[in-house]
């Protein structure tokens, strides 16, 4: 049978493939003039595609034209960029200011003393301690709090002590007490010790000099005076004036240690009168004292009855009640929650009937802290304790002591030969030493207070010691700010399974009160609270399930910052968000085992070992804080660990003067970081160095940013306009077009983008009304536009709200005006482009299906063909065969009739 092999048939010899193909192309033209055309129209589509891309980013170029800010743009430099950066936000106030930073900021950096080796000899056992920032027991009082709040005017003292030296004393950078006590300690020239007690300075003469010790004041400031020393004394001491007083002005976050008052939702306060009148009090929205002193004046029923207002050494709130009724005494209670009756020092009864109750102090003395705040939120209360010591013994009253200073004053007054009662090493508790060695013993008389400030003892090596008194300095009220706490998200899970998440995002979490309120609305059984400690936050479970109180992070930091990020891992249903820091030192613990610990502890604390090279004891454990400034100072309790730290970096908060500092009118700024905020609003200055003359800053609006977007605009629109003249372009000489030549669509989007150009802003706010006012022109024939940066820098300055109005005017302005013309066209729904492009599809589809059509119809023509050939191939298949057949007959007779053989035919 015959066949096709390949394209050429085997019979035949013809090229039947190329037949069969050039007949194909022949019938195939329909089909290809179809394909064609949709071709074109995907060639379309592409165009109009990618002119959309060009007008959306022309579109995006302009959207600052329609944003006043972008014609709010402000810049700020500083004349000396060696000490002073800055920089400036959006909407910052413009102007020329003077600032002089005098003091960068440091972070607190303790080492301690030599040791023989880092690796081999022990530290000793025992549990260090570090708290920050407030935990100490004399925390500098800030010069603004004094005199009522009014603060210190800054300056120079001189001091003459008794033997006739002087000094000249710089108080111009002091922010503190402390700053005020080192200068005059540290300076040279004279024999004078500066020390505080009670609520005023105490300056003491060493000389041994026989003349007058004197401060006066240096040309014609206030300094000395301010601060209650000014004037002279005959003998070794000048004790200046009080210097703490409160009003009515007096914020009640200054209250109380920097703890303020802790108020409750509804009523604080229940007051008692004599006659039976029971007032409440609320102090919700109390901010001052004098608010305070309203509420209770002005509570419903009082009508006089009652007065409240403070003493007159302006320290405590004095209630006196008028009424002379008999039905008991005046009295003040709590309501519910609220601790603000313990924070006033008001918890009290009219116990000698006098008619009047004389509140506890509002605030301790210079450099001290209250006794109520003592031992966490459990407080210290007065009494009477007896001591006795080598030198002697005394009983001595300590039943109106109010703070610790009252306290030690007591002690040291006396008269207990060779007993000295002081801070310790730490700061952080109590210690009273006999120089005669003992034995010494400290006893209550009267209440508890030797046994609450844990100096009910016996000793006899003649040394008492505290022990950490554990002073409150975190309370409800204490700002999140301050903390340093991020406002984040965290997850509480309790002991049942019950879990919540507590959000500190949305804008209203400012105080701790505002955490715990969070937390206990979250309607689990867990209860947050402060700790007893009061240094941190207090997790307690109440559900009583068999899992853990267990808090995990969503995505911050913030749980970690409360301290209460973990599980309760001892099972006492509690996590304590403590500040505290504890490393607990095992008895085979080295230096440097030490310093693992302590990186291990916290992240706000970093150590390390450093060897100084000297011959013995080379090897040193530096620890260093991680939060700067103040607020950062470390107080470390060593807690038995046989190392000594001692100060190798003191803590300072970066100090910055708006103006020159020698002014007393100038403004100091204090920061824990070297980096101050909105001192001016929106800018930012950094202190890189200090300075002693001011540093010019300017602060200007500035349209570089803005002339930046709109030559990116001026770009964007000659590569648009480029772009629409290839599309529809004509080359006749070489016979070609653009994809979009003659589209009517294409012609309206040049005319449009070009209108928005040169077209006027009806109701313009100024005097430009186009934008060839402020140096736009179009160019090159009507093909393409330009910017004039001078001339618009020009019209800016000579008019800048006119210059604005052009672009931002509501719906007639350019920014509008371009935003609408090119959504006409680029909208995603009912742009002109989407529907020409919809069409394309459209048309497309149905040449798509005549293209099916058509080459299903050529396939069926190419299958018969091919069958067509193979039929003609078999044919002549056969007939070679019959022709092969004849061929071999007639061979056979030949050969017959050659050897005689015919009979067989014949």
């Amino acid at each position: 049978m015959g066949t096709i092999t390949s394209s050429v048939g085997l019979i035949s010899g013809l090229p039947i493939g190329d037949i069969v193909d050039q007949l194909m192309a022949i019938e195939a033209r329909p089909r290809d003039l179809v394909v064609s055309q949709m071709n074109t129209l995907d060639k379309e589509k592409a165009a109009w595609l990618d002119l959309s891309a060009r007008l959306l980013a022309l579109k995006t170029a302009a959207s600052s034209f329609n944003d006043i800010e972008s014609f709010q743009a402000v810049a700020a430099t500083s004349s000396n960029t060696s000490v002073l950066t800055a920089s400036a936000d959006t909407g910052a106030a413009v102007g020329n200011y003077a600032f002089t930073p005098v003091r960068l900021m440091t972070s607190h950096q303790v080492i301690t003393t030599g040791r023989p080796d880092s690796d081999t000899t022990p530290v000793g056992a025992g549990t260090i301690t570090v708290e920050f920032g407030n935990g100490n027991l004399d925390r500098a009082t800030s010069l603004d709090f004094l005199n009522t709040q009014v603060g210190v005017s800054r300056g120079s003292i001189k001091i003459t002590d008794r033997a006739g030296g002087a000094a000249t004393i710089d108080l111009t950078s002091a922010m503190d007490l402390n700053d005020v006590l080192d200068a005059i300690n540290s300076a040279a020239g004279i024999s004078v010790t500066a020390s505080t007690s009670g609520d005023g300075l105490v300056l003491t003469d060493t000389s041994g000099g026989t003349g007058t010790l004197s401060v006066a004041e240096v040309n014609g400031g206030g300094t000395a005076a301010d601060l209650g020393i000014l004037g002279s004394a005959a003998g070794d001491t000048l004790t200046g004036g009080d210097l703490v007083k409160l009003n009515a002005d007096t914020s009640l976050r200054q209250l109380n240690d920097g703890n303020g008052i802790r108020t409750a939702s509804g009523n604080d306060l229940q007051i008692t009168l004599e006659d039976g009148t029971v007032l409440k009090v609320n102090l919700t929205s109390a901010t001052t004292l004098g608010q305070v002193l309203s509420s209770i004046n002005n509570a419903t029923g009082n009508g006089g009855k009652l007065t409240a207002a403070l003493d007159a050494t302006g320290t405590r709130i004095v209630l006196t009640d008028s009424t002379g009724g008999g039905s008991g005494p005046l009295t003040v209670t709590a309501v519910g929650s609220s601790k603000a009756a313990f924070d006033l020092g008001l918890l009290a009864s009219d116990g000698d009937a006098d008619h009047v109750i004389t509140g506890g102090r509002l605030t301790a003395g210079l450099d001290s802290v209250l006794l109520r705040n003592l031992n966490g939120t459990t407080g210290v209360t007065g009494g009477s304790i007896s001591i006795t010591a080598s030198g002697g013994s005394e009983t001595i009253d300590l039943t109106n002591a109010q703070s610790l200073d009252d306290v030690l004053a007591a002690i040291n007054g006396a008269g207990i030969s060779g007993l000295t009662a002081s801070l310790n090493a730490s700061r952080n508790g109590l210690l009273l030493t006999d120089s005669g060695g003992g034995p010494l013993t400290v006893s209550d008389v009267s209440g508890t207070l030797a046994d609450q400030l844990h100096i009910a003892a016996t000793s006899s090596s003649g040394s008492i010691a505290s022990g950490n008194l554990q002073l409150r300095y975190i309370s409800e009220n204490s700002r999140l700010d301050d903390l340093d706490i991020a406002r984040g998200k965290f997850k509480i899970t309790d002991s049942d399974g019950r879990s919540a998440t507590v959000d500190l995002t949305q804008g209203n979490e400012t105080t701790l009160a505002d955490v715990i309120s969070e937390i206990n609305s979250r309607g689990i059984g867990v209860t947050a609270s402060i700790n007893t400690n009061g240094d941190g936050l207090l997790l307690t479970d109440t559900a009583g399930g068999a899992g853990r109180l267990t808090v995990y992070e969503s995505g911050s930091s913030t749980a970690a910052d409360l301290g209460i990020l973990g599980s309760d891992d001892d099972g006492d249903g509690t996590i304590d968000g403590s500040l505290e820091v504890t490393i607990d030192v095992d008895a085979t613990d080295t230096l440097s085992d030490l310093a693992d610990k302590i990186n291990a502890a916290s992240s706000r604390l970093s150590a390390f070992v450093l060897n100084d090279g000297t011959a013995t004891n080379p090897y040193r454990l530096a620890v260093s804080s991680q939060i700067g400034g103040t607020a950062g100072r470390m107080i470390i309790d060593m807690g038995g660990v046989s190392l000594g730290f001692s100060d190798m970096v003191r803590p300072q908060d970066a100090l910055l003067f708006l103006g020159d500092p020698s002014n007393p009118n100038s403004i100091a700024i204090r920061s824990t970081t070297n980096s101050f905020s909105n001192v001016i609003e929106g800018v930012t200055l950094n202190a890189v160095g200090t300075s002693s003359t001011p540093v010019q800053v300017s602060v200007t609006t500035t349209v570089d940013a803005l002339i930046k977007r709109v030559n990116d605009f001026v770009s964007k629109f000659n590569d648009t306009a480029d772009r629409i003249g290839q599309l529809n372009s004509y080359n006749a000489d070489a016979g070609t077009r653009g994809v979009l030549q003659g589209e009517g669509l294409l012609s309206r989007i040049q005319s449009a983008i070009f209108t928005m150009i040169t077209g006027s802003v009806t109701d313009a706010p100024g005097q430009y009304n186009r934008l060839s006012q402020v140096g736009f022109s179009v160019t090159d024939n009507g093909t393409h536009i330009s910017f004039n940066e001078e001339k618009f820098r020009q019209a800016f300055a000579t008019a800048p709200s006119a210059v604005s109005g052009l672009f931002t005017h509501a719906k007639t302005g350019i920014g509008d005006r371009i935003e609408s013309a090119l959504d006409a066209f680029t909208d995603n729904i009912s742009g002109a482009i989407v529907t020409q492009t919809d069409n394309i599809a459209d048309r497309r589809q149905v040449l798509s299906s005549r293209a099916d059509q058509l080459q299903t119809l050529l396939d069926s023509k190419r299958a018969r063909l091919t069958a067509q050939f193979a039929a003609m191939e078999a044919a002549l298949a056969q007939l070679q065969g019959q022709q092969s057949a004849l061929s071999g007959f007639s061979s056979a007779l030949s050969i017959a009739q050659s050897s005689g053989v015919s009979g067989l035919f014949g």
